[in-house]
């Protein structure tokens, strides 16, 4: 749940869906290290840290943000 906090130490896992295939981006302070392109995105975390999830969409030949999550914190 965005905002909440985990344990690494748990195995958390990170995942979405949408009702629209796109590019997913996991994005851990400031780096991107996950990304995949469908309606569903699943990620394990390695390292603790602030987790954003981002969801772009190709528009009329535009690629756009969708999803801008909260922070996701894995202690």
């Amino acid at each position: 749940e965005m905002g909440s906090r985990v344990a690494l130490s748990g195995k958390p896992r990170l995942a979405g869906r949408a009702p629209l295939p796109g590019h997913w981006k996991v994005i851990r302070a400031g780096t991107v290290v996950h990304e995949t392109d469908g309606d569903a995105f699943d990620y394990a975390p390695d390292a603790a840290g602030h987790h954003r999830v981002e969801l772009w969409l190709d528009i009329a030949g535009r690629t756009l943000p969708w999803v801008l999550s909260n922070p996701i914190y894995v202690d």
